[in-house]
């Protein structure tokens, strides 16, 4: 029986066939791997991108989509996802990874595609445009997905690349990173500061699926998502049954502040850097 250390080993025996060019090795490697050590994710990770880069793509799906599982296998209702929306969505979602490295993860990305997919038709609200909003347009096919965006320019700059297809509307948030301590504190103490001026048409529908991926937190001067993690959690409330899904939670701002408002009963799961939490009312 090879044990977890043999299977460090194996895993490093691949990453050397591929640091010396020798795709078809290290591929057959990770299988090696898997062969004894079916539940290692880090081995359907690497197998993915071998494969991704040897051109099978369906393969490196399937490895990546295991990855997921995988990492899910706690015994909630999504540790299984569902095939056939990565059958549609999986070569998008792999575009989606090439264009914009740093941002999402395959995994992040399948998570959020299958709790959606699985449930749609939805009114689904997200704070932030990017490359990704086409591929949340389809995932929700059939219902209200509505975008929330600070940035006017690029706001204007991805409607033209989605042909004006989103609906998205310019927000303020008046915020910077710096502040969050301070904004916590004085929130704590009954100001409510953290609220923010939203269309009507966003206070007044019922969410059932809220992605809060915006404003840019990654700088002290940056606003920050002090305010779009405090109104998601407002607005689910108010719509009482709801999927919130807060990326980037690797980071200060918002692990503190997705903790503080949402229950830790609510969490899901962490996929990465990807909190998932469900309010429900019953």
């Amino acid at each position: 029986m090879i044990n977890f250390g043999d299977t460090i080993a194996l895993n490093k025996k691949a990453q050397f066939y591929y640091n010396q060019g020798n795709l078809k090795e290290a591929i057959a490697w990770c299988y090696e791997v898997i062969k004894y050590q079916p539940d290692f994710v880090e081995v359907y990770e690497i197998l993915g991108s071998f494969l991704q880069l040897n051109g099978d793509i369906n393969a490196a799906v399937r490895a990546y989509i295991k990855a997921t599982e995988v990492l899910l296998d706690n015994g909630s209702v999504y540790s299984n996802l569902d095939r056939s929306l990565f059958d549609e969505y999986g070569s998008q979602i792999f575009q989606l990874i090439n264009d914009n490295p740093g941002q999402m993860s395959f995994q992040e990305y399948a998570y959020i595609t299958n709790v959606v997919g699985g449930k749609v038709p939805g009114n689904f609200l997200i704070f932030g445009v990017g490359k990704d909003s086409l591929l949340w347009l389809g995932v929700n096919r059939g219902g209200k997905t509505l975008f929330l965006e600070d940035d006017k320019d690029w706001l204007n700059q991805v409607k033209v690349g989605c042909e004006n297809s989103i609906e998205a509307y310019l927000v303020e948030y008046g915020t910077r990173v710096y502040l969050w301590k301070s904004l916590l504190e004085e929130y704590s103490q009954g100001n409510d500061c953290l609220w923010m001026v939203l269309p009507e048409k966003v206070l007044f529908t019922k969410w059932d699926f809220i992605l809060v991926d915006a404003p840019a937190g990654y700088s002290e001067e940056k606003p920050g998502r002090m305010k779009s993690i405090y109104m998601a959690a407002k607005l689910a409330m108010e719509s009482g049954n709801t999927d919130i899904f807060i990326h980037d939670c690797d980071r200060e701002v918002e692990d503190i502040y997705s903790d503080y408002f949402f229950d830790k009963g609510y969490l899901i799961n962490q996929v990465h850097k990807l909190k998932h939490y469900s309010l429900k009312r019953y």
